[in-house]
């Protein structure tokens, strides 16, 4: 009888804290489970451009435990937008945007991250990812482009009197571009105008890339004044291929460019 007293005595507590570790686990993976965001797209076309609109939304839209202080949503991996959850906003914690497509994709995927800390100090981390089509025919397509070397000439011989929307001497910055103020190797293109950009040599470092890009980048913004097109969803992919800090990246972008500044000009510098 003892011997059975013992054993029962012995076993009880072990029970016990294996079905308070169960418990305790359910509860984790519960609250784990919980805390998440959703985020739908669609794509169309608007002045000519494919866009992407998108919503982002808490699994928690009632109390601050499901406010986020930093959701990043992202085009292709890269970042295009970043906004909280938060209870202030109607609906709560959600949020919507629209961003141009990437230039010349016939599909993105986006994805929304939760970067900041939720609101009731959760772990980070936690992602939703939709893949969507884009439009290709937003614009009809143009049989015409000229050269950053036409558009230099023509700022050079005849003070940019074709440039339409933008100056020769106008900052890159001012015409909406996100220049990197400094790159690894302490240079910086920070105080380059659009003519200059036209003359930029390029070459094998990041700033090289940049370089290739921005003097096809400052044509097409042309070649769209004159020929149709949006020069503003051009710049914002220039943006978005700039703050990736990757080389293919930048020079993928800037070879789609080049192939549009090489389809013909019909213009004259004469």
């Amino acid at each position: 009888m003892t011997t059975i007293s013992s054993i029962f005595r012995r076993t009880v507590p072990v029970l016990l804290t294996g079905v308070a570790a169960i418990a305790f686990q359910g509860i984790a993976v519960q609250t784990a489970a919980a805390h998440s965001l959703t985020v739908v797209a669609t794509a169309g076309c608007q002045a000519g451009a494919a866009v992407v609109n998108y919503t982002a939304t808490s699994w928690n839209q009632t109390d601050i435990t499901g406010s986020n202080t930093e959701i990043d949503i992202l085009f292709n991996n890269v970042k295009v937008d970043s906004q909280p959850f938060s209870l202030a906003t109607t609906p709560a914690n959600q949020f919507s945007g629209q961003k141009p497509a990437p230039l010349g994709a016939s599909s993105v995927t986006v994805e929304a991250i939760a970067v900041g800390a939720w609101g009731d100090g959760f772990m980070t981390g936690q992602t939703s990812m939709t893949t969507i089509p884009v439009p290709t025919n937003c614009a009809p397509p143009s049989s015409s482009g000229c050269t950053p070397g036409f558009w230099k000439n023509n700022a050079s011989k005849n003070g940019g009197n074709l440039w339409i929307g933008f100056t020769p001497a106008e900052l890159l910055s001012a015409a909406g571009f996100a220049v990197p103020t400094t790159f690894s190797d302490g240079s910086t293109l920070a105080d380059a105008t659009l003519r200059s950009a036209l003359s930029f040599q390029g070459g094998s470092t990041l700033e090289g890339a940049s370089e290739i890009l921005l003097r096809a980048a400052v044509a097409s913004i042309l070649n769209a004044g004159q020929f149709g097109g949006s020069a503003s969803a051009i710049i914002t992919a220039v943006n978005s291929a700039l703050a990736s800090n990757n080389r293919d990246t930048i020079l993928a972008l800037a070879n789609v460019l080049s192939a549009s500044n090489n389809l013909g000009c019909p213009l004259s510098n004469n």
